[in-house]
């Protein structure tokens, strides 16, 4: 999918630039468009890096249209496709719009919704347009155009175009013929080829009668010739001797015809008049009074909820004494895979699935894929940790919901480790992977209560009527800690939900 959209008009990296990004590359072709010096690929992955950090929380309509209008990706397509793209991204905006409508919209769920759906965009072909539209003859039928060419007017479809198994009418069952020719048929089944003969006869003079009548002003018959150089019982003979004594010959320098022009004796073409310019008014310019200025929402995530440099430790692990914080970021990224794929899988398959899900999740560090392994094992087999985990619950729930900071509109966007829903109440759960977790309550970072406070009042917009709980659960301890209703309160007692 990478590659497909860096060869879109998109990006417009080439094949030749492509190959060279790919080919032999030691890890995903992300991490080679990352380290590529090739000016396409550093402009392409700067702008899918700054794309990428706003999946979680934009919704689809509002992506699309900034990638399509601010980032002119529509001119891309332009340049590339012609405005025909338009009708095609006009519907996507359309579908994008609609989605946004749904309870709890999302990059993510409207893919999903696309994936499912049959979508067919259809163009009314009747509408005048200054292009070249190429269709068969059946699919030209109810339309017109000021000049038809006839592309293929000098051959026509021989015998061995004709379907190879005959239905017999006369029997007393319905019976199928396989006669792919001629010489395979017998006297009795002859019949029955010869009326399917007169039959596609019939039909590719009518297809002449429909081809020439689509033409308003010019009608053009060509083709090439085949093999034997013959023109007999094809379109192009039939209007040849039908209009050719009533046509003008056009020859080249040497004499030889290279086109018959009917009617003859046609008026040629009007020069452009020369006279005075019109003296008719003119409109005065449109003049609209200026867009007012938009009133822009700042987007919030729960782990940063009050500054940029608030950002929880989600990643601060013990590895990060010794590996690049990248790399450690990473590693959390896939403990949270782990948790989020393995507990669907039967308690027996995890640790197989687990072996050969890491060197995709995590390639640039093996030597933490065992680690990481027994981690999330242990935390899925821990008995005390069976509902967290079990049908109850859900792992890695987007969410987008307008509130007020402050005093001040923003939008809340972000997404939930893991909620449970049973027995009356709603467990919202965040996973922390710090080094050294805090002995006690009093002891957890106020960023760590804004952020699971948040997703509680979340939780309590989805579940209205429920009871919230909200936890951390410490994955270096394996040990899940639930949080006093006092201390996630004030943590968010500047947050209102709308």
């Amino acid at each position: 999918q990478l590659a497909a959209v860096l060869r879109s008009p998109l990006f417009d990296v080439t094949e030749e630039e492509l190959f060279l990004l790919a080919a032999g590359r030691p890890g995903s072709l992300w991490r080679a468009l990352e380290a590529s010096q090739l000016p396409s690929a550093r402009e392409a992955a700067e702008r899918l890096g700054r794309w990428r950090a706003r999946l979680d929380f934009s919704r689809p309509y509002e992506f699309y249209a900034d990638v399509l209008y601010r980032h002119q990706g529509l001119k891309r397509f332009h340049a590339r496709l012609g405005g025909e793209i338009d009708d095609v991204m006009v519907e996507f905006l359309q579908l994008a719009l609609a989605h946004e409508q749904a309870p709890s919209p999302s990059l993510q769920s409207f893919l999903a919704e696309m994936r499912a759906e049959d979508v067919s965009i259809k163009r009314d072909l009747a509408e005048p347009g200054n292009g070249v539209r190429v269709m068969t003859v059946h699919g030209a039928k109810g339309l017109e155009a000021p000049i038809v060419i006839l592309a293929d007017a000098a051959s026509r479809a021989g015998a061995t175009q004709l379907p190879p198994v005959l239905v017999l009418k006369d029997a007393p069952g319905p019976l199928l013929l396989h006669a792919p020719s001629k010489a395979t048929h017998t006297p009795e089944t002859l019949p029955q080829r010869e009326a399917v003969e007169a039959a596609a006869e019939a039909e590719y003079w009518r297809k002449l009668y429909v081809g020439m009548t689509r033409a308003e002003d010019e009608l053009y018959l060509t083709g090439y010739l085949t093999k034997n150089g013959r023109l007999d019982g094809t379109w192009y003979q039939a209007v040849e001797m039908s209009l050719a004594s009533a046509a003008d010959r056009v020859e080249d320098a040497e004499g030889r015809l290279v086109a018959q022009v009917f009617p003859a004796g046609r008026p040629q073409p009007a020069a452009g008049a020369s006279g005075p310019a019109s003296t008719a008014p003119r409109r005065a310019p449109l003049e609209l009074p200026p867009l007012p200025t938009p009133v822009l929402v700042p987007t919030v995530l729960p782990s940063s909820a009050f500054s940029a440099t608030a950002t929880a430790r989600v990643f601060d692990t013990a590895a990060e004494a010794i590996v690049s914080a990248d790399v450690a970021r990473r590693s959390g990224i896939a403990l949270h895979a782990l948790l989020q794929h393995l507990a669907g899988l039967p308690p027996g398959d995890r640790q197989q699935v687990a072996e050969k899900a890491l060197p995709v999740l995590l390639p640039e560090a093996p030597a933490a894929h065992a680690g990481l392994a027994r981690n999330a094992l242990a935390i899925l087999g821990n008995p005390d940790f069976a509902d967290i985990f079990g049908p109850d619950s859900r792992a890695e729930v987007p969410f987008i919901l307008n509130a007020r900071r402050d005093g001040k509109p923003v939008r809340l966007a972000g997404r939930i480790d893991r909620i449970l829903v049973a027995k009356g109440r709603v467990l919202v759960v965040d996973y922390k992977s710090d080094a050294t977790p805090p002995g006690s309550l009093a002891d957890v970072p106020n960023a760590y209560l804004t952020q699971v406070g948040l997703y509680a009042q979340v939780a309590g917009q989805l579940f209205p009527g429920l009871a919230v709980e909200a936890g951390i659960l410490w994955t270096t301890l394996e040990s899940l800690m639930i949080l006093s209703q006092p201390s996630i309160r004030d943590a968010v007692s500047a947050f209102t939900m709308q």
